[in-house]
């Protein structure tokens, strides 16, 4: 339409996809909150699809919760503690650590729990 401002105006939206990238590497971030009091949450990164666990430990290194056990496709991921033992009871206020496992990849990191 001759004399339209809006004739020549870009209409469409390019869909960058960003859902599909995938990280290039293994990685584990840092829970947050940290410290927390009854829930805290772990972020991690899969750069291929892997058998994952995830396991939290206290400060003498005993197995406290084993709260990932599975195989996970390729991505960010997340999974939430509620703070309890393999009993499903509460933990007491403390130190400990969590740890991922997933093909070649292991790490941990400390958090700090607070009631």
């Amino acid at each position: 339409m001759p004399g339209d401002p809006y004739a020549d105006a870009a209409t469409d939206v390019e869909n960058s996809n960003s859902d599909n990238v995938f990280p290039d590497k293994y990685s584990l971030s840092q829970n947050y909150p940290n410290p927390f009091n009854h829930s805290t949450v772990i972020c991690y990164s899969l750069p291929k699809q892997s058998d994952v666990t995830i396991s939290i430990f206290n400060l003498l290194g005993q197995n406290v919760k084993k709260i990932e056990n599975k195989n996970q496709t390729a991505g960010q991921h997340e999974i939430n503690w509620d703070g309890t033992g393999q009993s499903g009871r509460a933990v007491a206020s403390g130190i400990y650590f969590y740890q991922i496992e997933a093909g070649d990849y292991n790490e941990s990191k400390k958090m700090i729990m607070l009631k």
